[in-house]
């Protein structure tokens, strides 16, 4: 099965770099001068909350967060809609998505983000659960993925912890 909602997360190269107000203020800038493709339509602070979204960048198809939800701060672009064909491709585009919002990020500030330990996770629990059948297919299609998002990229690991929480692999 295909997960509707993919979550991709490049992290920030400086960690100390938690505060999300400067990504506020771009956020909005995204908005305004339509930047990334897609429906985006509002903007979100929630930097008061420890380890939460901070700011949010909210969108019809997706969402671009500046985050420190697992405890290191960078860029999360969420995939919520969409029809793929595959698994490969839904992969794909959510991967491609991701660099793209990373690459807007990096030209509009100082911020530099990692494109190595990239945190993927599938947060449709029903679709992919922790289970060696879906795991393998999963793994294969994020290595195709990457390979033509990331040419050269590192393996591709599969998170082990909590059978309860959902599927995270990195690139």
């Amino acid at each position: 099965m295909i997960p509707q909602r993919i979550r991709v997360k490049l992290y920030a190269k400086d960690a100390s770099e938690t505060d999300s107000a400067p990504f506020v203020a771009l956020f909005h800038d995204f908005i305004r001068e339509s930047c990334l493709p897609g429906l985006w339509i509002d903007v979100v602070d929630y930097g008061h909350v420890p380890r939460g979204p901070g700011a949010l960048l909210i969108g019809h198809e997706a969402d671009l967060s500046w985050d420190t939800l697992d405890g290191l701060p960078g860029l999360s672009f969420t995939r919520k809609r969409g029809e793929a064909k595959s698994l490969e491709a839904a992969l794909r585009h959510t991967l491609e998505c991701a660099l793209r919002a990373a690459a807007a990020v990096e030209t509009r500030s100082r911020t530099r983000l990692s494109r190595t330990g990239i945190g993927v996770t599938c947060i449709d629990r029903l679709r992919v659960a922790h289970d060696e059948v879906r795991l393998a297919p999963l793994r294969a299609a994020l290595e195709a993925a990457a390979e033509h998002a990331l040419p050269g990229h590192g393996p591709v690991t599969i998170e082990r912890g909590d059978p309860r929480a959902c599927v995270s692999l990195r690139i």
